[in-house]
């Protein structure tokens, strides 16, 4: 479970208090306590995958470790980025015979003129 921070915990109040205190505290809602209720409601009850980020976002705004970043294997890691080299220069070479073919045309137009 996870507990407030000292700054949002209710402050206690004494015995000897009226109404018109009571109703000053309630009319004064403190922000950080108002979002961290928000944040520990969404955390509880939104769907799964909101549910982790709301978890993750109330336990940063606490202070605590950003989560690691995912693991990958290096050799998957190397074949996925040999494909996208490999996809990348494919392209490139696409790109530039689509290149010398216009040139050709212009050319072939200049020619005939």
């Amino acid at each position: 479970m996870v507990h407030a921070p000292k700054i949002l915990k209710k402050k206690k109040t004494t015995g000897n208090t009226n109404n018109n205190n009571n109703m000053k505290v309630l009319n004064d809602a403190n922000p950080k306590r108002v979002h961290f209720d928000i944040e520990q409601f969404l955390s509880r009850e939104a769907s799964k995958g909101d549910r982790v980020e709301a978890r993750e976002r109330m336990l940063a705004s606490l202070g605590a470790a950003p989560a690691k970043r995912d693991y990958l294997n290096y050799k998957d890691l190397k074949v996925e980025r040999a494909l996208k080299k490999a996809e990348a220069k494919a392209h490139a070479e696409m790109n530039h015979a689509n290149s010398l073919s216009l040139l050709n045309i212009k050319k072939k137009n200049k020619q005939k003129k």
